[in-house]
């Protein structure tokens, strides 16, 4: 039986898209009716009783109590019970949490450096990992301030769900201070390129094209985006677009020679190839990966 993915819309209040969203879950144990979905927040989920199973992606992690997980924006996931019930906290925010007022392109690349380790990164985070810090307060402080919402809960709630991403920074992302000493302006600029590479993932958009869209010699935009973000813009561009080939393989039932082509890889094997080196598996089992778990 092929699993079902969907996409769920923001969550919006009086016409008004919400940024953030907290509740408590309760599940109990499901049969063949695994609803795996995807949506623009990242989700933190964080096991109170029980134990569930979460799938992301491809791959299936249990969560007891005191485990954090963390679900990118974008990512097909769901949580089932096998046996029991279990209870969890969901929140939920939009990227743009991430972004420091003012200062956009630091939030970026925090999001980057994230992103950039979800394959080694495992985003199980085991109680016996959090013990000793505030995760466990943080998070209680968080849903508190939703239920009572008073006068400056979302304020809290920013700087709880900003101290919980610090921690995982420091403990999981091999990450540097950012750099200081080039001029707004260059920044400002490749925030403008990080915005065009996204909206062109079906196109051809290669680091010339970024330098010249820069209005930056290609030498020294590749040189300063390397800088600053860690990895080449080559390198960027193609995690871009596998990403995009995951969503595609999860969610559509076009063939793999049309994603690779349409992606703009040379030939079906490159990207295949590609696709494994990021993965661990190659493109048709990333995709088998969905009946499985719903025959489960």
């Amino acid at each position: 039986m092929q699993r079902q993915v969907v996409e769920e819309k923001l969550k919006y209040v009086d016409g008004w898209e919400q940024p953030i969203d907290c509740l408590l879950r309760h599940i109990l144990p499901t049969g063949d009716d695994v609803r795996v979905h995807y949506h623009s927040y990242i989700e933190l989920l964080y096991g109170i009783e029980g134990e569930a199973q979460v799938i992301i992606g491809e791959r299936t992690y249990s969560m007891a109590k005191g485990d954090l997980l963390v679900i990118h924006a974008g990512e097909p996931h769901e949580v089932y019970a096998t046996e029991g019930t279990a209870d969890y906290y969901v929140i939920k925010f939009l990227p743009d949490l991430l972004y420091a007022q003012g200062k956009s392109l630091l939030g970026i690349r925090y999001l980057l450096s994230l992103w950039q380790n979800e394959v080694s990164f495992a985003p199980a985070i085991r109680a016996s990992e959090l013990t000793g810090s505030e995760v466990d307060r943080w998070i209680t402080e968080i849903r508190e301030e939703y239920e009572r919402m008073q006068t400056g809960y979302e304020l809290l709630i920013y700087a709880n769900v900003m101290r919980i991403f610090v921690w995982i920074f420091r403990h999981r992302c091999a990450f540097s201070p950012m750099t200081t000493d080039l001029p707004p302006e260059t920044l400002s600029v490749l925030e403008s390129v990080l915005a065009e590479a996204n909206a062109r993932v079906y196109e051809d958009f290669s680091a010339e094209d970024a330098a010249a869209f820069a209005h930056l010699s290609y030498s020294y935009f590749s040189r300063i985006f390397k800088r600053v973000f860690g990895i080449s813009f080559t390198a960027y561009t193609e995690a871009l677009r596998l990403r995009e080939a995951e969503r595609l393989l999860l969610t559509t039932h076009r063939t793999i020679s049309d994603i690779a082509a349409a992606l703009g890889f040379n030939s079906t094997s490159y990207f295949t190839e590609r696709f494994r080196l990021r993965y661990g598996v190659p493109p048709y089992k990333f995709r088998q990966s969905l009946a499985c778990v719903a025959k489960r």
